[in-house]
């Protein structure tokens, strides 16, 4: 009995941790692509979007991922309707489609030079190099740099 609690307080915490951990991820965005003048808007905040997407794990069926976008992919723009948040909710393999569309768009946005002097295209070359692939943990560890170099710039 002790340890299913133990089991249940160590996963809470680690489900807040990782809320924290997106809000603190969002704040730094903000603040330090922000202050460059070079990155717009739409770049901070897709930025901030496709953190929150990592985090979402497709394959946790207590927690689908509903509220996936692709904020950088014309075709199928952000906000999504009700039916297809439902489509998504029901296809873990559709939900880690769209967060690895997310990443690599915004990859290519940096790579296109949007990330203004703190996110560069040879910074995407050394975390693709790092951490090649496409599964989820490689994205999660490349964004992870990403954060890392935005915390290193402050």
């Amino acid at each position: 009995m002790h340890i299913e609690i133990r089991f249940v307080l160590a996963a809470l915490l680690f489900c807040v941790s990782l809320g924290l951990s997106a809000q603190g991820n969002d704040q730094l965005i903000s603040n330090t692509l922000g202050q460059d003048p070079t990155v717009s808007t739409n770049f901070v905040n897709g930025m901030s979007t496709t953190g929150r997407s990592l985090n979402c794990d497709p394959w946790d069926d207590d927690a689908p991922c509903t509220d996936l976008c692709d904020p950088w992919d014309d075709k199928t723009p952000c906000p999504n309707t009700s039916a297809r948040k439902a489509k998504i909710a029901d296809s873990p393999k559709m939900q880690e489609a769209i967060i690895q569309s997310t990443m690599r768009h915004f990859e290519q946005a940096i790579t296109n030079g949007k990330g203004g002097k703190h996110l560069t295209p040879k910074l995407v070359v050394r975390a693709k190099k790092k951490h090649p692939g496409k599964d989820l943990k490689a994205l999660r560890s490349r964004f992870k740099a990403y954060i890392e170099q935005l915390k290193s710039s402050k």
